[in-house]
């Protein structure tokens, strides 16, 4: 894959900043009430599609990497059910953990899975803590500490699942 994507991809997180709020401001209005449960909901299907798309379960795969994936998808259930109390936090769950997998696609073919590990590690660090940083300026975002270790935190969960259920 080419980094071009991975950079595209970033541009889009980055470029939608200022959108989200009023896109959920939105939403919430024509929703109504039932806003947060459509919005749960949409966002759990999203994750269940996710998780049956990068982990797909063989015969071949040892017991520690079931127990592994199983960890991951518990750790991201309670991400999303109990520490991200709003959507758009609920939200980079699932756009950081993607980051890692496209972060892994690109590096993949480094000159060693170390190197590339490190690669990825290091991009999802600097993309994670930018995604803060630059609210920080913007007048409908603040920067929070808290968002940025939620960013890194899912994009190493995804990190994990994706090399725990496919080859590299």
């Amino acid at each position: 894959m080419d980094i071009s994507i991975l950079a595209g991809y970033v541009g889009l997180i980055y470029s939608t900043l200022t959108i989200t709020p009023k896109l959920y401001d939105g939403l919430k209005d024509i929703l109504g009430p039932s806003f947060e449960i459509t919005m749960n909901a949409f966002i759990a299907g999203i994750a269940l599609l996710l998780f049956a798309f990068f982990y797909r379960p063989t015969k071949r795969k040892s017991i520690m990497a079931h127990l592994g994936a199983l960890a991951v998808v518990s750790i991201f259930t309670l991400l999303l059910v109990y520490l991200t109390p709003s959507i758009s936090e609920k939200e980079h769950l699932l756009e950081y953990a993607f980051l890692g997998y496209l972060a892994l696609r690109v590096f993949r073919n480094a000159p060693s899975r170390d190197l590339a590990y490190l690669y990825v590690a290091l991009t999802i660090l600097i993309v994670g803590y930018l995604d803060e940083f630059i609210q920080k300026f913007l007048p409908n975002r603040a920067y929070e500490l808290r968002d940025v270790v939620i960013n890194i935190l899912s994009g190493f969960l995804g990190l994990v699942l994706i090399m725990l259920g496919k080859e590299f």
